[in-house]
Formats: structure tokens, sequence, C-alpha cells
């Protein structure tokens, strides 16, 4: 049997979630890039979360309406100095259609219900994530009995291995498979109709369960529970474990299809699984190792001992730990890992384990989010996990075309900052985000690094190519050429802030008051980023070279960054607008991070005026 018994890779937690209501915040996940299962940790009654990456519900797609013609007015209005009304203009002339184009949201699939009769109160309760091997145990003893419930999600079987083992018999072991609860009242009309869809029952040592979902598709699960002694009595719709010291429990589910297909389906592949819990452990910890070890950080001084509530409450009286950080940059890792793969849906911001149906940051943001939660897998080691990310963008390709041609009239593509699967057009419907066309370039240097991290020249040439020149396209007919061969951005938003001079006279907080501005720092930095890279990638390729020419004059005539009064980098390369230091992004700062323009050598004198930030 191997050991995989590193605290170095633990999180020790001495209590079960804990939240009144979302307890599914506090639970401990596991996953494999495409399941996701999140344990509770409940002693009597335990709830294991389940999900699905293509498990999704509530998007609306609208044909989206052709109002290019705004561009002009908005240009026209921040031209005469009326930059509120510019604000609104492209926005209203959308809502004037009544556009209501609206994304989709993630949704557990179901819960599995695992209830226990205990002889005795509990004491010495452990739950541990082993981000090493991502298994998840709940132990406790009852008196001297030691109880144990383990849990991973295979990589090398795609399916949820479960496992419970006591020292003494336990007299009754319930499992039961259900529709997941919503903690939002504002579900509750939506969770009362998919309850109404569910079908579930129990067979032998089987149990099924299926939901139509709102596109009239199934989704669900085929468990097999596994009793090693004792007996198993099968009621209508759970299975009941009698006298037994260990049960073992596979799941494995399915989304968008039929359950009267994937019941027998799944049925028969679990037949054939094995019931022994460390042998498929040990097949899937080489797969799971081989992307958590690709990159470590050590630092000196942990004893690894100590539980996350002992070294958070340290914390809090104000000595962060080497431990704790260690351990937090270990659970970044871990979560990214276990929340995408090389051939499935790109990370999100609930990773693999969302648990309720209307989660506010459920989709793709591209404005820093999906950026910064990429940041570290190139250098990390990870580089076979940002394909995903790519091609889930560049299936939307269309979507953003038409985006570019009938929000701007433009050439080329654009990205609108939120997203999910296949909804690539306008969502929500804001000045600060609908305003803003940085998204493409800044997602671009995502994919730049990769090539230039994996040499991978096929990418380059039949995929990367052609999609930094569609941006380029978008940008060729999107700035304006003043007459002495300058570039202006206009509208122009450095994410997500207003200018000091434009916020409101109130006490009251406003979340983007007027965030439509000319020339914002970050959109001159991307797009000369862009342009940079697309002439490098051309000369090495030797591809579209007749068209470097056309990007050169735009970069030499792309305007300069500014400083402001204090000597600081400007957020907007413009007088019009005052900076505003009291805001939580950095968004004008991209010109050194996450850009790399000024940590060449020749630029280092420029970095005093960020310093200043």
């Amino acid at each position: 049997m191997t050991d995989y018994n590193n605290s170095r890779y633990k999180l020790i937690l001495k209590y079960p979630a804990s939240w009144w209501r979302n307890q599914w915040r506090e639970a401990l996940p596991s996953g494999n890039g495409k399941i996701g299962a999140a344990v509770y940790g409940g002693v009597n009654q335990e709830t294991i979360v389940i999900n699905h990456e293509d498990l999704w519900h509530m998007g609306r797609k609208d044909e989206l309406p052709d109002v290019s013609d705004t561009l002009k007015e908005t240009r026209s209005l921040i031209a005469n100095k009326q930059f509120n009304e510019a604000n609104w203009s492209l926005t209203n002339a959308l809502k004037r259609k009544n556009y209501q184009t609206r994304l989709a949201s993630v949704m557990p699939l179901g819960d599995l219900k695992v209830r226990m009769s205990n002889k005795e109160v509990f004491q010495h309760y452990r739950r541990v994530l082993n981000m090493e091997t991502g298994e998840i145990d709940v132990s406790w003893k009852e008196g001297k009995q030691r109880i144990s419930r383990r849990l991973f999600v295979s990589r090398a079987d795609d399916v949820i291995v479960y496992e419970l083992e006591s020292e003494a018999e336990i007299d009754s072991v319930d499992f039961q498979v259900s529709l997941h609860k919503s903690d939002s009242h504002k579900m509750h009309d939506k969770v009362e109709k998919l309850s109404k869809t569910v079908k579930d029952k129990a067979d032998g040592n089987f149990l099924f369960y299926s939901v139509t979902n709102d596109d009239h598709t199934d989704f669900g699960a085929v468990i097999r529970i596994v009793p090693m002694n004792g007996q198993c009595v099968t009621n209508a719709h759970s299975i009941n474990c009698k006298q037994v010291k260990k049960v073992i429990a596979f799941i494995k589910v399915f989304v968008k299809s039929d359950h009267q297909l994937e019941w027998p389906k799944l049925q028969k592949e679990l037949v054939l699984v094995r019931p022994n819990y460390q042998e498929h452990l040990n097949r899937h910890v080489p797969l799971h190792q081989q992307l958590f070890h690709s990159a470590s950080l050590s630092l000196e001084g942990n004893d690894y001992t100590r539980s996350n509530e002992e070294l958070l409450l340290e914390a809090y009286e104000g000595d962060v730990s080497l431990e704790l950080i260690e351990k937090m940059w270990s659970f970044g890792r871990y979560l990214f890992i276990s929340g995408t793969r090389d051939r499935g849906e790109p990370f999100s911001m609930y990773g693999l384990w969302a648990g309720d149906y209307n989660l506010m940051w459920g989709h793709r943001m591209a404005n820093e989010n999906i950026q910064m939660m990429y940041w570290h897998a190139n250098v990390g080691g990870l580089t076979e996990c940002i394909p995903p990310l790519f091609y889930y963008y560049e299936n939307m390709l269309d979507d953003f075309r038409e985006n570019a041609s009938k929000l701007f009239g433009c050439r080329g593509i654009y990205i609108p900052a939120g997203t999910t699967p296949g909804i690539g057009v306008p969502n929500q419907i804001v000045p600060v985000i609908m305003n803003w066309t940085g998204a493409a370039g800044w997602l671009a240097q995502h994919f730049y690094d990769y090539y230039l991290y994996t040499n991978d020249e096929e990418f380059l040439k039949d995929h990367l190519l052609p999609f930094m020149r569609e941006i380029a396209c978008f940008y060729e007919d999107f700035l304006v050429k003043g007459n002495d061969d300058t570039y202006t951005f206009i509208p122009s938003v450095s994410p997500e802030n207003t200018p000091q001079n434009f916020m409101p006279k109130t006490s009251e907080p406003i979340a983007h008051p007027m965030p439509t501005a000319i020339n914002a720092t970050m959109d001159i930095a991307i797009v000369k980023e862009l342009l940079q890279h697309l002439i490098e990638a051309c000369v090495h390729t030797e591809l579209y070279l007749e068209e470097i020419e056309k990007w050169e004059t735009i970069l030499n005539g792309l305007p300069a960054y500014m400083l402001n009064h204090e000597g600081a980098l400007k957020e907007w390369s413009n007088t019009e607008f005052e900076d505003r230091y009291d805001h939580r992004h950095l968004s004008h700062i991209y010109p050194l991070f996450p850009g790399k323009e000024l940590q060449e050598e020749s630029e280092t004198a420029f970095l005093k005026h960020v310093r200043k930030q």
C-alpha cells in the first residue's frame, strides 16, 4: 500500500462545514478537471455536492441588433465634452432595442446524502484534504472506535470513489442521491421546477438519478454501493447497509443526454469496477501528482502539524506564518489542476464546486479575473492546462466578429468581458463593460506566452496568429487617426475606474459612475503589446509580411504615456481626466505587469513613475 502522508500538503480542519446556509463554501473540494465533488464533513449526515464542467442553465442568447451608428454619436458627445451622455450612448441603444442576452450559470448536479447511526458522541474529529492526492478524509472517534470516510475523483477512471470504514460495526448507513437545495430565495421557483423533473430509484445495489435541464436534456448519476460485509437493503429511493464495517461507493455522472440511455450504460460500466479503494487511488495519484508537483514552494521553519483554524487564528492576530503562506500557494495550484483539464473547459471562479444555481461570478470574466487565474500556469509547469482557455474563446469567434461589426462598425473581433459557453455576444449591458475594448488583446498575451513556453509552431500558425490578426483588424478600424498621424482611443475605459473629477458629489457608493474616457493607459499598453507580438510572429513565420508596415505605423502613432502632477504614471493619457487612487484596480500599470514593456532594461528609468502608485 502506498503511503501519501506528507502533512506539508494537507489542509487539516477540526470542524465540519459550518456556515449558516451556504455550507458548500466551506466544503472540501476534490476534482479531476471534469467532475467535482465537495465534502461537507457532517458526522451523522454527510453531504457531497457533485458538479460537472458542462452543466449550465438559464442562458439566453438574443440576436445582436446593429447599433454601430452609436460610435459616431459617442465620439461626437466626447468631442463636445458631454462625457456622461457619451458614457451611456452604446448601452442605451441596446436597451432601446430590448436586447436581453443573459449569461448562463453553472449549477450543481446533485447531492449524495449519507446518513449514519451513531452510538456515542463523536470526539477527535478531523476533516483533511490531501492536496498531493486529491483525497478528502473525514474521521472521528466514537468511544474507542475510529470511523473514517474517504473520497477522491479519479483521473484514471473518471469516477468518484467513496469509502466508509469503521473499527466496529455500524448499525445502519443510508445512501441517497437527491437534487441540491438552493440557499437563494430568488432560486426557489427555479429549483422547484427542476425538482418536478427528478427521476430517482434504487435497484439492487444501484442508485439512479436524473434531472431535466432547461435545454430539455437530462443530467444525473448512477451510484454503485458495495458493502464489504453485513447486508444491503434496497428501498424505493435509497440503499441501507446494516451491520457493516466497510462500504465502498462508485459514482458516475452524465450531462446533456437522456437518462434512459445513460442509466443502463453507466450501470454496465460500474459493474466492471473492482471494489478496491486503494487500487483506484494508486491508479489516480500518479496522474494527479504529475500536475501538482510540476512546481513547488518550500519556506523554512514549518512543522506542518497545525490545523487550518490554528493557522488562520494566528494570522487574524497579525502574524501570518510561512506555513500558511505555503499552504495557500499549494491550495491555489491544487484548485486549478482539479478544476480544469487539458481537453476540457477553462477554470472558472468557482472551479468545479458551485453549490447554488445563480452565482454572481459563475461566468468567465476577462477584464482581469480569468487572466489572473492563469498567470501562474506557464511558469508553474502547467502549460497543458492553457489550451482550453484559448479554444473556449476560439469557439465563439463568430460571435466576436458580429460584436465588432454591430457594435462599432469594425472588422475583426470584440470580446465582451463576460462570457459563458456558447454565449459570446454582449450580456452585461453597462458602460464600464460595453465601452471597454481590451479583453481580446489582453487574452492574446496569455496565448502568446503559451507559445513562447512551448514553441508550438502549429499553434502559432494555425490558431494564435489568425487570432491576433483579427484583433489588430478591429483596432485598425476603431482607432481614430489625427492630422498629425497620432492615434486616439475613443471611447476608452480603464477597468473599472472613474476619473476623480467625474465622481459624483455624494457619500452614497456608486459602482461605476462614469468610466468612459479617452486614451486609457491600459488600452494603449495592450495594443502596443499586441502589435509587437503580432509583428514578431509574422517575421518568425514569414506570414502576413505585407501587413507589417501598417501595424508599425499604428505602433509609432500610439499615444505616449503621461505623468500626473505627482510624477506618477497617469491612468488616462489625456488632461481631461484626473487620477483616482481610491480604487481597487491598478489597470494602468499594465506596461509593467501583467505586460512586460517596462521590464526591459532600457525602460528602467520609467519604473519610478509606476512605484508612486
